[in-house]
């Protein structure tokens, strides 16, 4: 990326033209009020140097005809008072309009933070699902806490750069008219000097992106470090990992000085440039051009404040080179996630699914470049109001079938229908609102069972709350903890058991009362006691509500009592029928089951 392309990035980000004209408009008044504020200091020396005598003045100087002129359309008379007055008031307004300028280019700055970070967030939630499987998490949490804050840098930094230039060109005109030729001198050794400095800044980009690469390694790591502390402390790696963190920090700390002594070469070289200008000036401005001395005082004054300024607009294009690969990699990532957004737009209304789901001929393919598709020519009905069973070997699809029905994978071919509606036509958002969903693992925030069972539901009455909880078998467990209801839990609620995780998803799912519930493998890490309350409450949420209830399974005695179960195998349906019709049949299921069992009674 370009920096001629940084404010076309910004735009398309949502960063408004209003903001940048303000903030130039902002410093436009203040650069002229600091010119009007630094310019009149030439007729006040000239005023006490002259003893006041103003027809002098205005014989030698055509800018003290301009001055008396306006005097007399105003009707203030030009005495060292009013002289005074103006530089003083000249330099208020302009202390004004600095203060506005800093104030609201902090709040622009916050505020498109806080807008990219938002865009960045919805983009997120809405990617297809394939595209988030293969991000890595600890890049995302990255690019939106440390290079986010980085990139809107080098836009405030471009736009502040755009003031700092107009201030540039006041300072320039005033110069002008007091000495052409020194300034003229002035334009060519900074112009010099901007060539060496060039050479320096060069180097920022590489060094700055190295160092963005040391931050998308480091917060990787450590978020995966985060996630998996009980494997490293069983597995005894403490010493491995520590290791292997103190050398992405190493890696960080030497990156950004590298990156900090090519900003301080920088810095250090504006200073003696503008000051051995302005040594060789005052030699010149006496000796060669036979300038007065209020002339060259107020020359050298205006050369003084072009220093910071200067080191401002140095620093400011510093921060824009070293930045702009933060800003590439925000922007991909933003771009990546656009361009993988699920694209749903059905617009009819989720039907109330009185008939049940029918996947005619669906076939899925994960990767063109792979022969074995997730899912060949699978036909298979889901019956409304009944509990359904997908089983298989691992690999077989069961997943990816699931993940069809609220359209979080594309399909390659055939159709998924819900009461005879294809699920292109239906609205996606109703769709998904039809769909309770219950992982395999229980996904469980800080937050208290009240607030977790309403999670995406927050309509729900205390009353809903509680009767869901019952209907899962969790109420009892519930009410025993300290606050009850509104317990905090902690992220991931560690004091809770799995089959108390479970029972409490199960809540969440139930108090929506969606007319389809998904659970995903619900019973694969819970004891039998827990395992009996899961199907008892899944039982009851079949007769009493008549949902549908879809599972995917692995532990097969729970599927045994499911009205109808789906074989799948390669990818395709091995079998279908009740638990009797397969164990006559003999197939993969009946001796998974009678496997299971066996494995059962032994360890029993």
């Amino acid at each position: 990326m370009r920096v001629r392309d940084v404010f076309k990035t910004a735009v398309e980000l949502g960063y408004r033209r209003r903001w940048m004209a303000v903030i130039v408009a902002l410093a436009l008044g203040g650069s002229i009020f600091e010119g009007i504020g630094l310019g009149i200091f030439l007729p006040i020396l000239e005023f006490m140097s002259k003893e006041g005598d103003i027809a002098t003045l205005t014989e030698s100087s055509q800018l003290w005809r301009y001055l008396i002129e306006v005097s007399d359309f105003i009707g203030v008379p030009v005495n060292l008072a009013t002289l005074l007055l103006v530089a003083f008031l000249s330099i208020l307004a302009r202390q004004a309009f600095v203060y506005a300028n800093l104030v609201y280019r902090a709040r622009v700055q916050h505020a498109f933070l806080a807008q990219v970070r938002q865009l960045a967030f919805r983009r997120f939630l809405n990617v297809r699902l394939a595209y988030s499987e293969k991000m890595k998490l600890g890049e995302m949490v990255n690019e939106l806490v440390n290079e986010l804050g980085r990139m809107v840098s080098v836009f405030i930094g471009a736009t502040a750069f755009a003031g700092y230039t107009i201030l540039m060109g006041v300072y320039g005109v005033m110069m002008w008219l007091i000495s052409p030729n020194m300034t003229l001198i002035c334009i060519v050794v900074f112009a010099l000097s901007g060539l060496v400095l060039s050479k320096v800044l060069k180097k920022l980009r590489p060094t700055g992106a190295a160092f963005t690469l040391s931050n998308q390694n480091y917060a990787d790591f450590l978020i995966g470090r985060l996630r998996s502390i009980r494997l490293i402390r069983l597995s005894g790696s403490e010493a491995a990992e520590t290791d292997a963190i103190d050398a992405l920090t190493e890696t960080q700390r030497v990156q950004a000085v590298k990156l900090m002594e090519i900003l301080a070469r920088g810095n250090t070289l504006i200073e003696p440039i503008v000051l051995g200008v302005a040594l060789v000036l005052f030699y010149l401005a006496g000796n060669a051009f036979g300038l007065g001395m209020e002339r060259v005082l107020i020359f050298f004054v205006i050369l003084v404040r072009l220093l910071p300024i200067a080191r401002e607009m140095a620093l400011n294009a510093q921060t824009i080179l070293s930045t702009l690969p933060a800003m590439e990699l925000v922007h991909r990532r933003l771009s990546e996630l656009k361009a993988h957004a699920d694209g749903g737009t059905g617009t009819e209304p989720f039907p109330a699914l009185k008939s049940g789901i029918s996947l005619q001929d669906v076939s899925v393919i994960y990767d063109t470049r792979q022969s074995t598709p997730a899912l060949s020519g699978v036909s298979v009905d889901i019956p409304a109001g009944r509990m359904t069973a997908i089983v298989g070997p691992s690999g077989a699809g069961k997943s990816t079938l699931i993940d069809l029905l609220p359209r979080l994978r594309p399909r390659s071919g055939g159709d998924v229908l819900f009461d005879g509606v294809s699920i292109d036509r239906i609205n996606p958002v109703q769709l998904r609102q039809g769909i309770s969903y219950v992982p395999q693992e229980a996904r469980i925030f800080d937050l208290s069972p009240a607030e977790h069972i309403s999670y995406g539901f927050p309509s729900a009455s205390r009353a809903d709350i509680e009767a869901a909880a019952k209907t899962a078998n969790a109420h009892e467990f519930i009410i025993q903890l300290e606050n009850g209801y509104d317990t905090k839990l902690g992220d991931g609620a560690p004091t809770l058991s799995g089959g108390q995780k479970q029972r409490l998803d199960l809540a969440r799912a139930l108090v929506r009362r969606a007319p389809i519930l998904i659970l995903d493998e619900p019973t694969s890490d819970l004891d039998a006691e827990s395992e009996a309350l899961v199907v008892d409450a899944l039982i009851r949420t079949r007769d009493e509500d008549g949902t549908t209830v879809i599972i995917i399974g692995h532990r097969l005695s729970m599927v045994a009592n499911c009205d109808r179960i789906i074989v799948l195998s390669d990818g395709k349906v091995d079998a279908c029928g009740t638990h009797s019709d397969l164990m006559t049949a003999n197939g993969w299921y009946a001796k998974a089951f009678r496997q299971q069992e066996g494995l059962s009674a032994n360890s029993a």
